[in-house]
């Protein structure tokens, strides 16, 4: 999900066409659902420079790993995640944040997690702020949490 402007305006950007359709029925139905607040794209995340346009980023959401329920061959990868990352840094406001929600529990989860783990500890710390937020006494690989963050 990117987070655009004052109103909120997302876009939601999903790989998958069962689980589009049916995120997109469960938001529609919800009571504060506006058409105007939101865009549904069926798409690749590292497309993502394909819908940004001139205004500035204030935020977006990454959920990693594989649809719940779905296909478990059917996973992000890191070439893509990190594209679509890199395209939104390239964009990000100052004070704005990309969230990404990492499942690590299964073999491309593990890779995706490391590798950006490699890449996201090299941004300049003068320019980003990137937190790892997890959980310490979960088995089973729980989700975690990275959070990067502009302040400059």
């Amino acid at each position: 999900m990117i987070v655009k402007g004052f109103y909120w305006f997302s876009y939601w950007l999903r790989y998958s066409r069962n689980s589009h359709s049916k995120f997109k029925k469960r938001i529609e139905s919800l009571e504060h659902s506006t058409k105007a607040s939101y865009k549904f794209i069926l798409d690749s995340h590292d497309n993502v420079s394909d819908y940004i346009d001139d205004n500035l980023v204030q935020g977006a959401i990454f959920n990693l790993g594989y649809l719940p329920g779905g296909d478990h061959n059917v996973t992000t990868e890191f070439p893509s995640t990190f594209k679509a990352v890199q395209d939104i840094l390239d964009n990000l406001a100052l004070y704005g944040q990309i969230i990404l929600v990492i499942y690590s529990g299964h073999d491309n989860g593990m890779t995706e997690k490391t590798k950006l783990f490699e890449k996201l500890e090299k941004l300049p710390q003068e320019k980003y702020q990137v937190l790892a937020y997890q959980f310490i006494n979960q088995i089973n690989h729980p989700p975690m949490l990275l959070i990067i963050e502009r302040i400059r």
